[in-house]
């Protein structure tokens, strides 16, 4: 049987910084639990910045708004429109 299990961090703001997706299958001594993906959260202020994959090297991603623009797009007064995904 295939397991999966989550684990989060977080800072002294509440914000989530980590995330942790490990596969575990059961074995004759117990469950065996192999990383899959850890993702570290960066935030300038209340809003994220990157993630960041360490196990990937130090590939990093910036989340897009709801509209579908990187994050801070709008911030800086430019207009949606601006922006090609």
């Amino acid at each position: 049987m295939s397991r999966m299990r989550l684990e989060f961090g977080y800072d002294h703001r509440s914000r989530r910084v980590l995330k942790r997706v490990w596969t575990g299958a059961d074995s004759g001594s117990g469950v065996t639990w192999i990383l899959q993906s850890d993702t570290r959260f960066v935030y300038h202020g209340w809003n994220m910045f990157a993630e960041i994959e360490p196990s990937r090297g130090t590939e990093a991603r910036q989340p897009a708004d709801a509209g579908g623009c990187p994050a801070g797009v709008r911030q800086r007064g430019e207009l949606p429109k601006q922006h090609q995904p």
